[in-house]
């Protein structure tokens, strides 16, 4: 697309600029009518998706610009539509600056002549992710395909129409952005270079002073809630590694074992132990090495004033084999957490009630403090990480639809 200027000055003021309003065509300057261009385009059709509206004046690196145009675009990519609107901001000595409106975010781009760039038959087979030189730096292709207008509005200063195709190529590099045009009919190309702009210092660009403070806001608010969900997954990932090493601070104060056969009917006493950090978690571990059989067993934590709490299992061990070959299994492993309510000596006293074949097995147990118990830290692991992922979700909106459109495919 020929996007050089073709209209006449004002007569009035020399403008090149001119707008369409009240039905008729005026100079956006002096305000002088003006004869209608042969493809102005009186808009009405889509609506604007931002404050800024034909006629406005823009100031730009100290130049003043009016909003003369404004095109839609829109491209089919595997079945999904895109949509994105651009200004066209032109200056009273008739210098064009395009304003895009894409997903969300604002890009201002200028004509240029990069004295390095790829030819028409270099950039026609361009796709994402491809490297070029322009200018001077290498810049890789961020998005490549062919749009068509799909409307228009104001007095445009080239002959466009809505339906027309065009072939594009976008460029990301060098701490800037580039595009390039590519004109199918003469094998050319056109190239222009931008630069990414925030949506408050857009308005501000326009003097939408209350608009670009709202926008201010908005950033501010997103910010905001982008760092209270990193803070809060940083503390998911700390309460998960807590909880998975909770077995690894604990201190094991005491430990026994003992054969089956020889514990007596009121059971193994083993100790004293002394215990000291009250309110901490504390831990009593009961196992045994039993085969192919099976054995009642008790232990319990006591001190001279008598039993304080205990843990019990019917361990087991079986294996055999079926019409799904050989199998093994076993339940050997019981333990119980308590919380110490007062320091002093305690004891572990071991019972146990064995079939006739595991007489000779052994009952081992194991006094451990200082443990940190899991499950609150887990719990408050994925409440923070849930809630973190929502607040990180809730202040950054792209991501959000890029998420959403990718759940929809």
């Amino acid at each position: 697309m020929n996007r050089q200027p073709t209209t006449p000055p004002c007569p009035g003021c020399g403008a090149f600029a001119r707008i369409f309003k009240d039905g008729q065509s005026q100079c956006a300057y002096c305000g002088s009518t003006l004869p209608p261009l042969p493809f102005t385009h009186p808009g009405g059709h889509f609506p604007p998706v931002s404050p800024l509206r034909i006629g406005m004046k823009a100031r730009i690196m100290g130049k003043e610009y009016a909003a003369i145009g404004r095109l839609l675009y829109e491209q089919n990519e595997e079945g999904e539509v895109y949509r994105w609107e651009e200004w066209v901001l032109l200056s009273q000595d008739g210098e064009a600056r395009y304003l895009e409106f894409d997903e969300g975010k604002w890009t201002l781009s200028e004509a240029f002549h990069p004295g390095e760039a790829p030819s028409f038959a270099e950039l026609a087979p361009a796709t994402k992710g491809r490297s070029y030189r322009i200018g001077g730096m290498t810049a890789n292709v961020s998005d490549a395909g062919t749009c068509r207008i799909y409307g228009v509005e104001g007095e445009v200063p080239w002959p466009v129409n809505p339906g027309q195709f065009l072939r594009f190529v976008d460029f990301e590099g060098g701490g800037g952005f580039f595009s390039a045009e590519l004109d199918e009919r003469e094998y050319e190309v056109e190239w222009y270079r931008g630069r990414r702009m925030g949506e408050s210092a857009v308005f501000e660009m326009f003097g939408l002073k209350q608009e670009a403070q709202a926008a201010e806001a908005r950033a501010a608010t997103q910010k905001d809630r982008r760092s209270f969900g990193c803070m809060l997954v940083i503390l998911a990932l700390v309460a998960f590694i807590g909880g998975c090493g909770s077995g690894m601070g604990a201190k094991q104060v005491g430990q026994g074992q003992a054969v089956v056969s020889q514990i007596p009917d009121e059971g193994q006493r083993f100790g004293p132990y002394s215990l000291t950090k009250v309110g901490r978690v504390h831990r009593l571990t009961v196992g045994t090495n039993l085969t192919q059989t099976s054995c009642w067993v008790q232990a319990v934590v006591e001190d001279d004033s008598g039993e304080l709490l205990d843990t019990e299992r019917e361990f087991w061990d079986e294996s055999g084999v079926d019409s799904d070959g050989a199998w093994h299994e076993s339940d050997l492993r019981a333990r119980r957490e308590f919380r110490l309510t007062k320091s002093g000596s305690y004891y572990v006293r071991l019972f146990a009630d064995p079939e006739a074949a595991a007489t000779n097995a052994v009952v081992q147990f194991s006094l451990e403090e200082g443990v940190l118990f899991p499950t609150y830290l887990i719990v408050f692991g994925v409440f923070s990480l849930v809630i973190g992922g929502l607040f990180m979700l809730a202040g950054a909106p792209d991501t959000r639809q890029k998420i959403w459109e990718a759940m929809d495919d």
